[in-house]
């Protein structure tokens, strides 16, 4: 019988739910708030909400020094980040050994640390070292203390955790190297008045951060689901593959990315097999925030001069090639979409008072971990191999001399022709819409999937798997059929 495994979902478990639920007080007893100021909350909650619609340029840094905009904050912001981190985090194989260190770029409030409390709770008991860095003390300092109150109110006890607070900017340096490196909502705005192309800007930011972790560090990337973050984090992972790192989430393969939104000229460079890779003439087309002119200044030579030799331990020349959307203006960029429905209903209930009732939440993230130089990249293909969740086996003959397919989940629902719903999906293959009966249901955004598909194994000839395959004909992803979710095995 073929069968279908969910290996990763978004969720909060009901002990995070009851952790989320005890926010409000912990957050009052932190940062207390006179009547007229609650009374006029949604009003600061709004100015705030407008303030940081605005560009960087546009804002002072130091505007969460007014404390009703600071209270605003906590009260709003912070939960909804929350929401997202712990939704993500519960599932998500965060691997510490006692006494790790994690460094936190960019803490604000120690949202971070929260929601590895709230989601983990294997953590509780281990001691670890967490440097947490930001530009506003007071920022950390009064999310120290609602950390010290949620874990004296929902466990009793403080977690061993020597926590840090440091007053840096990124860029300066740390002494303690990372086992993992967070940053949250950190880099949307960092380059993009830069004059470099995305990929280089994103070369230069890796090694930066690099200059954080240990040789086998992690590094934990999420920014908001918009279309320039989308492709932001594309060239980080494009980045992060050259240099032989293991892509642990969302990605499920290694290849060159599908939805790669404003890098996917930029992408095309990198690809093993495409035939601007041959040219070393004439000016590249990469991706630049800036205009056409800029872009044909650069040199031509730039690619090979970027990519290493083939005989070098520094990592991948080339991306291998995947099936790509068909061409269109604006290339679909990878994010996930949430429901509001995982929210505590206190927060859903203010952000209604405040005019800002939400129906999802959007983000795009990237979660990697480095390999020590020593490791080849043979080496390490073997060790994704062994780890990687697309390469989970399914039951002894349950699919014998056809492929399983590790999926991510994309997109929200579209109607699809013949009484079937479909959702964009990211595989090894490349651009993928996966469809079913539409009296079934398909797992929700950023799912991970291990689907049992009539496409014969990898073994087979690529002209008789291609000869297999079927294609959507407007977008040109590949059709994979879902079998109904009552044959569905997996765990939640």
């Amino acid at each position: 019988m073929i069968e279908h495994t969910l290996l990763y979902n978004f969720r909060i478990s009901e002990d995070a739910a009851s952790a989320l639920d005890k926010i409000p007080r912990c957050i009052e007893e932190a940062n207390p708030i006179s009547f007229q100021h609650r009374a006029e909350l949604r009003y600061s909650i709004r100015s705030l909400w407008r303030l940081l619609t605005m560009g960087r340029a546009q804002r002072a840094s130091d505007y969460l020094n007014n404390p009703t905009l600071f209270s605003a904050y906590l009260r709003y912001f912070m939960p909804w980040n929350l929401v997202r981190l712990v939704s993500l985090l519960t599932d998500l194989p965060v691997e510490l050994k006692p006494n790790a260190t994690i460094t936190d770029m960019g803490s604000g409030p120690l949202t971070l640390l929260l929601s590895l409390y709230c989601s983990k709770p294997e953590l509780r008991k281990l001691p670890l070292t967490i440097i947490c860095v930001d530009r506003a003390p007071r920022m950390m300092e009064t999310g120290k203390t609602i950390l010290e109150i949620l874990a004296a109110e929902h466990s009793g006890e403080l977690p061993p955790w020597k926590i840090e607070l440091r007053h840096l900017r990124f860029g300066e340096p740390i002494r303690e190297k990372a086992d993992l490196f967070c940053a949250i909502n950190v880099f949307n705005e960092f380059f993009w008045k830069s004059k470099e192309t995305l990929f280089e800007n994103a070369d230069a930011l890796y090694r930066s951060i690099m200059q954080y972790c240990k040789n086998d560090g992690s590094l934990l990337i999420l920014e908001p689901g918009e279309p320039r973050c989308g492709g932001f984090l594309s060239a980080l992972r494009a980045v992060a593959i050259r240099d032989n790192c293991e892509i642990l989430a969302p990605c499920p393969h290694t290849s060159a990315c599908p939805m790669p939104g404003i890098f996917k000229s930029g992408q095309e460079y990198l690809i093993k097999e495409n035939p601007k890779n041959i040219i070393k003439k004439g000016i590249p087309r990469f991706d630049s925030i800036e205009s056409k002119a800029n872009v044909a200044q650069q040199k031509s030579e730039y690619i090979i001069k970027q990519l290493p030799d083939e005989s070098s331990n520094h990592g991948n020349r080339f991306l291998t090639p995947v099936r790509m959307p068909a061409p269109r203006v604006k290339y679909p960029w990878c994010h996930f979409s949430m429901p509001t429905s995982y929210a505590p209903k206190w927060l859903y209930r203010l952000s209604q008072e405040a005019g800002l009732a939400k129906d999802k939440l959007s983000f795009s993230y990237l979660y990697v971990k480095r390999c020590p130089s020593s490791i080849l990249p043979s080496d390490q293909n073997k060790k994704q191999k062994s780890r990687y969740p697309g390469n989970l086996p399914l039951p002894t003959g349950a699919n014998e001399g056809y492929d399983e397919l590790a999926c991510r989940i994309v997109s929200e629902p579209i109607v699809l022709s013949h009484s079937r719903v479909g959702k964009y999906a990211c595989s090894h293959l490349g651009y993928t819409l996966i469809s079913t009966g539409q009296s079934e249901a398909l797992p929700e955004s950023g799912a991970l999937l291990r689907i049992a598909t009539k496409i014969p194994a990898s073994t087979s000839s690529s002209k008789k798997r291609k000869k297999e395959m079927e294609y959507d004909q407007k977008t040109g992803a590949i059709l994979i059929s879902y079998e109904s979710p009552k044959k569905f095995s997996g765990r939640k």
